[in-house]
């Protein structure tokens, strides 16, 4: 899975708007939608919950790999107040073994409530039983019969791997749980958009409830509470429940990573409906536990954009594009920028992203080539295009040779500069000289970024702190969650994408 803004002197007091009187206990009163579950499941408590971005020991073992480093990561999640730890079985072959063996005990020990999350097909793949879901299912549901902390299983980006989850299979392997482990959940990560009245008729009676990532706004928090109404309200009619994920690390298509205010305020959101029982719980998307500095160059950018879940054709493009000023008697012509995608090396063919001149690219590269948000300075002599000129148009194009169905990607560009011409706004610090176009439903605008080179230590206090009213059963009443982020929670890095001509 698969953010964004910038805005606090410090996160203790950012977070520090954000109050909450919630005993998030497994009798949480309904005061909400009189209909909702009051209560769990059997042996399932409310979930305030955190995922991913293990710390790693600092030294591999024998076998080459940094392993989990188990008593570090569970010491800053009851540092954090976090009861409920989704564990990803992802970036090592050890990670199960790792679970298995040391995690498990250790979180057990602690109180914590656990659940193991699978990556699908299209991120291949959780070891050690790869695609084998029905396999997971019975080896997951075994373990969690020896160790009742283990409370259920998730499997990422659920809906764009129906190929492999047909009904049939999602049943084979919800049985094979079932028929060691009746009591253990299983919970796809369902989007904004899987909610459809088609979907939940055929895989409503397969599952238990789905982790739903909020990705539609990261400016503030005004319509978590909108989406949460919705998806509830199309769950509820077959008793399902839904976890909030809120992004404490930068999602691929956003343009910047999410401030401590937004994830605070998202959160609180969240644990509102999750102490009147309209929702199970929340959990942070990957957040950091380990705190190093973000990088807060090129705050001034260019940004070029085609959405994820949503289709494409092959030659859909997004563009900016000027005529430049040719200095008269230049004998050469050069232009240096630095540019970074959002996606990391991988599937290649897709989307591309090129510099042209009239119209004639002379540069391109695949997204997949380059490490993800690495800003990489590129310098191109133009002199053989340029040469003997009066005028020229320069443009930075993310074009599609292959249509996609969801691969999200953004792409920036920082800091032009140039030899033998001139061009006007090349930090990108003004709403001007750019022209902006586009073939399909990608999109282009000017980019500030307010950054906070403390971004992650911010977001982890303002988490603790936001959670640890919650495990107190704390905190002043006031108003909604949605009340007090637009009172608070006004972010400040802002994105002025202009509108498009078609």
């Amino acid at each position: 899975m698969a953010l964004i803004l910038k805005r606090h002197a410090t996160a203790t007091r950012a977070a520090g708007v954000f109050l909450l009187s919630l005993t998030l206990a497994p009798a949480a009163v309904g005061c909400g939608r009189s209909s909702a579950p009051a209560d769990p499941a059997p042996g399932q408590r409310r979930i305030v919950g955190d995922y991913n971005m293990e710390i790693r020991e600092r030294q591999p073992r024998a076998d080459g790999i940094h392993h989990v480093d188990t008593r570090a990561t569970i010491a800053r999640l009851r540092e954090a107040h976090v009861t409920t730890y989704f564990y990803l079985v992802f970036h090592a072959s050890t990670d199960w073994t790792d679970f298995t063996r040391e995690f498990l005990p250790a979180a057990e020990e602690a109180g914590l409530d656990l659940w193991i999350y699978l990556v699908p097909p299209s991120e291949c793949c959780s070891q050690p039983h790869g695609s084998d879901f029905v396999r997971w299912a019975e080896e997951i549901a075994h373990l969690s019969a020896r160790h009742p902390a283990i409370k259920g299983w998730a499997m990422d980006d659920f809906s764009s791997n129906l190929e492999t989850f047909t009904p049939e299979y999602t049943k084979m392997m919800r049985d094979a749980a079932r028929r060691v482990n009746p009591a253990l959940r299983f919970f796809p990560v369902l989007y904004h958009d899987d909610y459809s009245d088609a979907f939940l008729a055929a895989y409503a009676p397969l599952v238990d409830g789905a982790i739903f990532p909020y990705t539609l706004n990261f400016d503030g928090v005004d319509e978590v509470g909108d989406a949460l109404d919705r998806i509830t309200g199309k769950l509820e009619p077959f008793g399902l429940d839904l976890v909030l994920m809120v992004y404490a690390t930068k999602i691929s298509v956003a343009p910047y990573p999410p401030a401590a205010t937004y994830v605070a305020g998202a959160l609180q959101v969240g644990l509102e409906y999750t102490g009147r029982g309209e929702i199970l719980g929340v959990t942070t998307y990957a957040m950091a536990k380990e705190f190093q500095k973000e990088d807060c160059a090129f705050a001034h950018h260019l940004n070029l954009t085609m959405p994820s879940e949503t289709e494409t054709q092959a030659g859909d493009f997004v563009s900016a594009r000027q005529a430049v000023r040719l200095h008269a008697g230049a004998a050469s012509y050069r232009l240096q920028f630095f540019e970074q995608d959002s996606y990391p090396a991988g599937t290649a063919g897709y989307h591309f992203k090129q510099l042209l001149v009239d119209g004639q690219t002379v540069w391109e590269r695949d997204v997949a080539s380059d490490a993800a948000l690495a800003w990489v300075e590129r310098s191109f002599d133009l002199t053989p295009h340029l040469e003997g000129r009066s005028a020229a148009t320069i443009a930075f194009r993310l074009y599609d040779k292959k249509g996609v169905t969801n691969f999200g990607i953004r792409v920036s560009i920082a800091d032009l500069r140039t030899s033998g011409f001139s061009i006007a706004n090349a930090g990108f610090t003004k709403d001007t000289a750019w022209t902006f176009a586009t073939q399909g439903p990608g999109s282009a605008g000017y980019a500030y970024y307010a950054c906070d080179p403390d971004r992650q230590r911010h977001v982890y206090e303002a988490v603790r702190d936001l959670y640890r009213r919650v495990d107190a059963g704390g905190g002043s009443q006031g108003a909604t969650g949605r009340d007090t982020a637009r009172e608070g929670g006004k972010m400040s890095p802002v994105s002025r994408p202009p509108a498009l001509p078609r």
